[in-house]
């Protein structure tokens, strides 16, 4: 999602959140003079209609911009140029690359690596309903065990944090950060987990030793 304009920001805040002048102008992030300037119209006219500006007007209209994003959906794999240059065949007008990813970017479409999935064939697919048609789901669990093992790291920093838009928190950690290993077994029967101390290596021979415990747990359950 793109970030919002200050000016669009300024506006939201003044009509929705607070007129109060001293908390808008720590709100909005804007220099002193800006913000003064941007109040004043505010408290006049109650918005901040956008000026008409002396730039360049876009190069797209909305209906070349309906055919652009249609042909790059329909094209996922197309590069920048190679949708640039197929527009421009249907539109007959010159533009940039630079116009095609940002106008792409306007309307919510991005370049994104694509998540791998199996490949299904109807072979595949058949089997797959007739396995789940025909499974007595029943007894199935009666005598089976899952197990897993994960790794826990304890100063992991994925957590966002609420902070004003000109700042960047921090969180101090380690050069080497402490990590957990934990084993874990589940059944009808029971569960067991097993947890190995802060910063544990395993090696083959620790993991033999983990799966030997495991299967005397197991015996237990199914003697």
């Amino acid at each position: 999602m793109r970030p919002l304009h200050k000016r669009t920001n300024l506006e939201f805040l003044y009509q929705n959140v607070t007129t109060d002048r001293a908390k808008l102008a720590e709100m909005s992030c804007m220099a002193p003079r800006t913000f003064r300037r941007n109040f004043k119209i505010l408290e006049d006219t109650g918005k901040l209609e956008r000026r008409t500006g002396s730039g360049r007007p876009r190069t797209l209209t909305p209906g070349n911009l309906q055919k652009l994003t249609k042909l790059a959906l329909e094209n996922a794999v197309f590069s920048g140029k190679l949708v640039k240059r197929e527009l421009e065949k249907d539109i007959n007008i010159k533009i940039g690359v630079r116009t095609v990813y940002r106008n792409l970017a306007e309307s919510g479409i991005v370049k994104k690596k694509a998540r791998k999935i199996p490949k299904m064939t109807p072979v595949h697919k058949e089997k797959r309903e007739n396995f789940c048609k025909n499974w007595n789901i029943e007894h199935f669990f009666d005598n089976v065990i899952i197990s897993d093992e994960s790794m826990v790291d304890l100063e992991r920093n994925t957590l966002r944090q609420w902070s004003k838009v000109d700042e960047v928190p921090v969180k101090e950690s380690t050069k080497f950060p402490e990590k957990l290993m934990i084993f874990g077994a589940l059944s009808l029967k029971g569960f067991w987990v097993k947890i190995l101390p802060k910063n544990t290596s395993v090696n083959s021979q620790k993991y033999i030793e983990i799966i030997r415990e495991l299967i005397h747990v197991a015996n237990k359950w199914y003697p």
